[in-house]
Protein backbone atom coordinates (compact mmCIF):
# COMPACT_ATOMS: atom_id res chain seq x y z
CA UNK A 1 0.00 0.00 0.00
CA UNK A 2 1.09 3.37 -0.59
CA UNK A 3 2.28 5.84 2.47
CA UNK A 4 0.57 9.11 0.64
CA UNK A 5 -1.63 10.76 2.76
CA UNK A 6 -4.48 10.35 0.19
CA UNK A 7 -3.31 6.76 -1.59
CA UNK A 8 -6.36 6.58 -3.27
CA UNK A 9 -6.47 10.04 -5.63
CA UNK A 10 -4.41 9.45 -8.98
CA UNK A 11 -2.61 12.91 -8.32
CA UNK A 12 -0.15 13.79 -5.95
CA UNK A 13 -3.22 16.04 -3.95
CA UNK A 14 -1.46 15.84 -0.16
CA UNK A 15 -4.02 17.85 1.31
CA UNK A 16 -7.89 17.88 1.39
CA UNK A 17 -9.52 20.92 4.14
CA UNK A 18 -13.01 20.80 4.85
CA UNK A 19 -15.22 22.69 2.95
CA UNK A 20 -16.77 24.82 5.71
CA UNK A 21 -18.80 28.34 6.01
CA UNK A 22 -20.81 29.54 8.23
CA UNK A 23 -22.82 26.64 10.23
CA UNK A 24 -21.23 24.64 7.96
CA UNK A 25 -18.70 22.08 7.38
CA UNK A 26 -18.23 18.44 5.31
CA UNK A 27 -14.87 16.56 5.71
CA UNK A 28 -13.41 13.74 3.39
CA UNK A 29 -12.74 10.90 4.75
CA UNK A 30 -10.18 8.66 3.57
CA UNK A 31 -10.07 6.06 6.27
CA UNK A 32 -12.33 2.83 6.40
CA UNK A 33 -13.91 2.49 9.86
CA UNK A 34 -14.64 -1.32 11.50
CA UNK A 35 -18.49 -0.65 10.95
CA UNK A 36 -17.67 -0.47 7.30
CA UNK A 37 -14.54 -3.17 7.42
CA UNK A 38 -17.83 -5.31 9.28
CA UNK A 39 -20.30 -4.47 6.35
CA UNK A 40 -17.62 -5.53 3.28
CA UNK A 41 -17.14 -8.75 4.48
CA UNK A 42 -20.62 -9.50 5.12
CA UNK A 43 -21.88 -7.89 1.67
CA UNK A 44 -18.73 -7.76 -0.14
CA UNK A 45 -16.47 -10.76 0.37
CA UNK A 46 -13.96 -8.47 1.41
CA UNK A 47 -10.91 -10.30 3.08
CA UNK A 48 -7.32 -9.40 2.87
CA UNK A 49 -6.80 -12.72 0.60
CA UNK A 50 -9.62 -12.30 -1.61
CA UNK A 51 -8.67 -8.52 -2.05
CA UNK A 52 -5.22 -9.55 -2.68
CA UNK A 53 -6.11 -11.99 -5.60
CA UNK A 54 -8.85 -10.08 -6.78
CA UNK A 55 -6.56 -6.84 -7.63
CA UNK A 56 -3.82 -9.25 -8.94
CA UNK A 57 -6.67 -10.66 -11.27
CA UNK A 58 -8.52 -7.53 -11.98
CA UNK A 59 -4.66 -5.83 -13.25
CA UNK A 60 -4.21 -8.82 -15.36
CA UNK A 61 -7.33 -8.22 -17.02
CA UNK A 62 -6.80 -4.71 -17.79
CA UNK A 63 -3.70 -5.38 -19.14
CA UNK A 64 -5.03 -7.26 -22.07
CA UNK A 65 -7.18 -4.11 -22.68
CA UNK A 66 -4.42 -2.34 -25.28
CA UNK A 67 -6.58 0.40 -25.87
CA UNK A 68 -7.73 1.16 -22.81
CA UNK A 69 -4.95 3.09 -20.72
CA UNK A 70 -5.88 2.82 -16.65
CA UNK A 71 -3.73 3.53 -13.63
CA UNK A 72 -3.01 -0.36 -12.88
CA UNK A 73 -0.09 1.18 -10.49
CA UNK A 74 -2.62 2.43 -8.33
CA UNK A 75 -4.04 -0.33 -5.89
CA UNK A 76 -6.95 1.91 -4.36
CA UNK A 77 -8.04 2.63 -7.83
CA UNK A 78 -8.44 -0.95 -8.24
CA UNK A 79 -10.51 -1.44 -5.21
CA UNK A 80 -12.79 1.36 -5.82
CA UNK A 81 -13.90 -0.86 -8.71
CA UNK A 82 -13.97 -4.69 -7.45
CA UNK A 83 -15.79 -3.00 -4.42
CA UNK A 84 -19.29 -2.73 -5.99
CA UNK A 85 -18.93 -6.21 -7.92
CA UNK A 86 -18.07 -7.70 -4.76
CA UNK A 87 -14.69 -8.65 -5.91
CA UNK A 88 -15.25 -10.22 -8.67
CA UNK A 89 -12.24 -9.18 -11.27
CA UNK A 90 -14.38 -9.81 -14.60
CA UNK A 91 -17.47 -7.85 -13.45
CA UNK A 92 -15.30 -5.55 -12.39
CA UNK A 93 -13.21 -4.88 -15.67
CA UNK A 94 -16.51 -5.12 -17.44
CA UNK A 95 -17.57 -2.18 -15.32
CA UNK A 96 -13.99 -0.28 -15.87
CA UNK A 97 -14.67 -0.31 -19.68
CA UNK A 98 -18.13 1.23 -19.61
CA UNK A 99 -17.10 3.53 -17.17
CA UNK A 100 -14.49 4.35 -20.11
CA UNK A 101 -16.82 3.74 -22.95
CA UNK A 102 -19.38 6.48 -21.26
CA UNK A 103 -16.91 9.15 -20.68
CA UNK A 104 -15.81 8.66 -24.42
CA UNK A 105 -18.88 8.28 -26.11
CA UNK A 106 -20.31 11.64 -23.87
CA UNK A 107 -16.75 13.47 -24.13
CA UNK A 108 -18.91 16.97 -25.06
CA UNK A 109 -19.41 16.53 -21.09
CA UNK A 110 -16.47 15.21 -19.80
CA UNK A 111 -13.85 17.15 -21.99
CA UNK A 112 -12.32 20.10 -19.83
CA UNK A 113 -14.22 18.65 -16.93
CA UNK A 114 -13.16 20.76 -13.82
CA UNK A 115 -14.22 20.81 -10.30
CA UNK A 116 -13.20 25.19 -10.48
CA UNK A 117 -15.27 25.36 -13.70
CA UNK A 118 -18.40 24.55 -12.03
CA UNK A 119 -18.34 26.96 -9.01
CA UNK A 120 -20.67 29.08 -10.04
CA UNK A 121 -23.25 26.35 -10.48
CA UNK A 122 -22.72 25.21 -7.32
CA UNK A 123 -22.93 28.74 -5.94
CA UNK A 124 -26.69 28.23 -6.90
CA UNK A 125 -26.87 25.79 -4.37
CA UNK A 126 -28.95 23.41 -5.46
CA UNK A 127 -27.11 20.52 -4.03
CA UNK A 128 -26.26 19.63 -0.73
CA UNK A 129 -23.97 16.80 0.78
CA UNK A 130 -25.33 15.72 4.69
CA UNK A 131 -22.04 16.37 6.76
CA UNK A 132 -22.95 13.69 8.74
CA UNK A 133 -23.20 9.98 7.63
CA UNK A 134 -26.63 8.07 8.72
CA UNK A 135 -27.26 4.89 10.29
CA UNK A 136 -25.83 2.76 7.95
CA UNK A 137 -22.64 5.05 6.99
CA UNK A 138 -24.04 6.09 3.52
CA UNK A 139 -23.51 9.56 1.76
CA UNK A 140 -26.62 11.71 1.90
CA UNK A 141 -26.76 13.54 -1.25
CA UNK A 142 -29.92 16.47 -1.64
CA UNK A 143 -30.67 17.92 -4.82
CA UNK A 144 -33.16 20.50 -4.97
CA UNK A 145 -34.28 20.37 -8.37
CA UNK A 146 -37.49 22.30 -7.78
CA UNK A 147 -38.00 25.94 -6.86
CA UNK A 148 -34.22 26.70 -6.47
CA UNK A 149 -33.21 25.43 -9.79
CA UNK A 150 -33.05 28.14 -12.39
CA UNK A 151 -32.26 26.51 -15.57
CA UNK A 152 -31.02 29.70 -16.99
CA UNK A 153 -28.03 29.56 -14.88
CA UNK A 154 -27.69 25.91 -14.69
CA UNK A 155 -28.58 23.36 -17.63
CA UNK A 156 -29.42 19.71 -17.57
CA UNK A 157 -25.88 19.45 -18.39
CA UNK A 158 -24.70 21.40 -15.68
CA UNK A 159 -26.80 19.48 -12.90
CA UNK A 160 -25.20 16.24 -14.50
CA UNK A 161 -21.91 17.21 -14.54
CA UNK A 162 -21.87 18.41 -10.51
CA UNK A 163 -23.44 15.07 -9.89
CA UNK A 164 -20.10 14.11 -11.67
CA UNK A 165 -17.97 15.54 -9.59
CA UNK A 166 -19.83 14.77 -6.55
CA UNK A 167 -20.19 11.11 -7.43
CA UNK A 168 -16.11 11.28 -8.56
CA UNK A 169 -15.37 12.81 -5.08
CA UNK A 170 -17.47 10.66 -2.83
CA UNK A 171 -15.89 7.40 -4.40
CA UNK A 172 -12.74 7.58 -2.93
CA UNK A 173 -14.04 7.62 0.35
CA UNK A 174 -13.64 4.13 1.16
CA UNK A 175 -16.76 4.00 3.55
CA UNK A 176 -18.87 5.31 0.82
CA UNK A 177 -17.06 2.58 -1.70
CA UNK A 178 -18.21 0.33 0.88
CA UNK A 179 -21.63 1.40 2.21
CA UNK A 180 -22.84 3.80 -0.68
CA UNK A 181 -25.49 6.61 -0.91
CA UNK A 182 -28.48 7.39 -0.71
CA UNK A 183 -30.23 10.79 -3.18
CA UNK A 184 -32.95 12.63 -2.03
CA UNK A 185 -34.61 14.62 -4.40
CA UNK A 186 -36.72 17.55 -3.13
CA UNK A 187 -39.18 18.66 -6.27
CA UNK A 188 -40.62 21.30 -4.52
CA UNK A 189 -42.06 23.94 -6.83
CA UNK A 190 -41.24 22.08 -9.68
CA UNK A 191 -42.53 23.65 -12.59
CA UNK A 192 -43.86 22.96 -16.55
CA UNK A 193 -40.92 24.95 -17.97
CA UNK A 194 -38.77 22.83 -16.25
CA UNK A 195 -40.04 19.44 -17.57
CA UNK A 196 -39.46 21.46 -20.74
CA UNK A 197 -35.71 21.18 -20.55
CA UNK A 198 -35.35 17.47 -19.47
CA UNK A 199 -35.65 15.50 -22.75
CA UNK A 200 -35.75 11.82 -23.56
CA UNK A 201 -32.30 11.90 -24.21
CA UNK A 202 -31.39 13.74 -21.62
CA UNK A 203 -32.73 10.83 -19.02
CA UNK A 204 -31.63 8.22 -20.88
CA UNK A 205 -27.99 9.49 -20.06
CA UNK A 206 -28.45 9.77 -16.55
CA UNK A 207 -30.01 6.25 -16.33
CA UNK A 208 -27.02 5.10 -18.41
CA UNK A 209 -24.80 6.85 -16.07
CA UNK A 210 -25.99 5.60 -13.07
CA UNK A 211 -26.99 1.96 -13.82
CA UNK A 212 -24.08 1.04 -15.61
CA UNK A 213 -21.23 3.46 -15.47
CA UNK A 214 -20.08 4.94 -12.39
CA UNK A 215 -18.53 2.17 -9.47
CA UNK A 216 -20.91 3.33 -6.40
CA UNK A 217 -23.47 1.46 -4.97
CA UNK A 218 -26.76 3.91 -4.78
CA UNK A 219 -28.95 2.58 -1.87
CA UNK A 220 -31.97 4.21 -2.27
CA UNK A 221 -33.50 7.73 -4.18
CA UNK A 222 -35.97 9.22 -2.03
CA UNK A 223 -38.58 11.89 -3.57
CA UNK A 224 -40.62 14.42 -1.84
CA UNK A 225 -42.91 17.10 -2.99
CA UNK A 226 -43.64 15.86 -6.03
CA UNK A 227 -46.21 16.63 -8.64
CA UNK A 228 -48.30 15.51 -11.12
CA UNK A 229 -45.61 16.90 -13.25
CA UNK A 230 -42.99 14.27 -11.70
CA UNK A 231 -45.34 11.26 -12.09
CA UNK A 232 -45.33 12.09 -15.79
CA UNK A 233 -41.61 12.34 -16.16
CA UNK A 234 -41.26 9.24 -14.27
CA UNK A 235 -43.56 7.45 -16.73
CA UNK A 236 -40.55 8.62 -19.40
CA UNK A 237 -37.99 7.22 -17.30
CA UNK A 238 -38.78 3.99 -16.12
CA UNK A 239 -39.00 2.20 -19.18
CA UNK A 240 -34.95 2.98 -18.70
CA UNK A 241 -34.80 1.76 -15.87
CA UNK A 242 -33.64 -1.74 -14.38
CA UNK A 243 -35.90 -3.19 -11.53
CA UNK A 244 -33.25 -3.21 -9.25
CA UNK A 245 -33.16 0.55 -9.01
CA UNK A 246 -37.26 1.02 -9.69
CA UNK A 247 -37.29 -1.37 -6.22
CA UNK A 248 -35.18 1.66 -4.62
CA UNK A 249 -37.26 4.40 -5.89
CA UNK A 250 -39.58 6.04 -3.40
CA UNK A 251 -41.83 8.60 -3.39
CA UNK A 252 -42.80 10.18 0.48
CA UNK A 253 -45.05 13.26 -1.41
CA UNK A 254 -45.14 15.76 1.88
CA UNK A 255 -45.20 12.62 4.36
CA UNK A 256 -41.53 13.02 5.65
CA UNK A 257 -42.34 10.08 8.50
CA UNK A 258 -42.21 7.57 5.43
CA UNK A 259 -38.77 9.34 5.04
CA UNK A 260 -38.06 9.02 8.24
CA UNK A 261 -38.61 5.00 8.27
CA UNK A 262 -35.67 4.83 5.85
CA UNK A 263 -33.44 7.97 6.97
CA UNK A 264 -34.11 8.78 10.92
CA UNK A 265 -34.38 12.22 11.91
CA UNK A 266 -30.85 12.56 13.80
CA UNK A 267 -29.84 12.32 10.01
CA UNK A 268 -31.16 14.73 7.98
CA UNK A 269 -31.21 18.47 7.56
CA UNK A 270 -34.57 20.68 9.74
CA UNK A 271 -36.08 21.23 6.27
CA UNK A 272 -36.83 17.73 5.71
CA UNK A 273 -38.18 17.06 9.31
CA UNK A 274 -34.43 16.36 10.75
CA UNK A 275 -32.44 17.96 13.72
CA UNK A 276 -29.53 19.10 11.47
CA UNK A 277 -29.77 22.78 10.65
CA UNK A 278 -29.11 23.34 6.75
CA UNK A 279 -26.30 25.63 5.65
CA UNK A 280 -27.38 29.21 6.47
CA UNK A 281 -25.27 31.82 5.11
CA UNK A 282 -26.12 35.10 5.45
CA UNK A 283 -22.75 36.45 3.55
CA UNK A 284 -23.32 35.08 -0.10
CA UNK A 285 -19.11 36.06 -0.57
CA UNK A 286 -18.42 34.18 2.62
CA UNK A 287 -19.87 31.01 0.72
CA UNK A 288 -18.75 31.40 -2.80
CA UNK A 289 -15.37 31.82 -1.47
CA UNK A 290 -15.41 28.51 -0.10
CA UNK A 291 -17.06 26.62 -2.76
CA UNK A 292 -14.29 28.27 -5.11
CA UNK A 293 -11.41 27.31 -2.77
CA UNK A 294 -12.41 23.91 -2.12
CA UNK A 295 -13.25 23.32 -6.19
CA UNK A 296 -10.44 24.32 -6.98
CA UNK A 297 -7.88 21.86 -4.62
CA UNK A 298 -9.81 19.32 -6.92
CA UNK A 299 -8.89 20.87 -10.38
CA UNK A 300 -4.90 18.40 -10.65
CA UNK A 301 -6.81 15.24 -9.23
CA UNK A 302 -9.54 15.31 -12.47
CA UNK A 303 -6.71 16.16 -14.67
CA UNK A 304 -5.34 13.50 -13.80
CA UNK A 305 -8.17 11.48 -13.92
CA UNK A 306 -9.38 12.40 -17.50
CA UNK A 307 -5.90 11.46 -18.57
CA UNK A 308 -6.88 7.64 -18.67
CA UNK A 309 -9.25 6.00 -20.76
CA UNK A 310 -9.65 4.70 -24.32
CA UNK A 311 -7.27 5.57 -26.99
CA UNK A 312 -8.28 8.27 -29.20
CA UNK A 313 -7.44 7.76 -32.52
Amino acid sequence: MSSKKYPMMLSDLDDIPPLKFANYELIFESELTDFSRDVALKELRETETVCKDAVWQLRKLLDAEEDLVTPLHNEHWLIKFLRPCKFYPESARNLIKRYYEFKEKHSNIYDGLLPSQLSSAFQEDMIKVVPKRDHRRRRILIIEAGKPWNTKRVTPQDLLKMCIMLVEAAIQEPDTQVNGAVIIFDLAGFSVSQARVITPTFIKIIATWIQESIPVRIKAFHIVHETFIIDVLYKMVKPFLKQKLRDRIHFHGKNYSTLHQHIPPEYLFTTHGGVIEPPNCANQAEMFDAYAKFLGIFDEEYRTISSYGYKRK
